[in-house]
């Protein structure tokens, strides 16, 4: 498991900082995502929108669908 700091999930996310942020997505990118499987930023959507509440994502990500909280449309 990889802990992120907040500071590096606001640069992936914002891109407010050309250096941080270049950093934060190879970072990302090179430890937080595997072959076959969905993509760090989609796995932050379904978090985030659990964490608010939601009971279901909808994601056209089929990589994303082998989980309870995410429908294929």
């Amino acid at each position: 498991m990889i802990g992120l700091d907040t500071n590096v999930l606001v640069r992936y996310l914002t891109h407010d900082d050309p250096e941080q942020s270049l950093r934060a997505n190879r970072l990302i990118e090179t430890c937080c995502t595997r072959k076959g499987s969905a993509d760090f930023a989609d796995y932050v959507i379904v978090f985030c929108n659990r964490s608010s509440g939601c009971e279901l994502t909808y994601s056209f990500d089929k990589k994303l669908g082998k989980h309870r909280l995410v429908r294929i449309p």
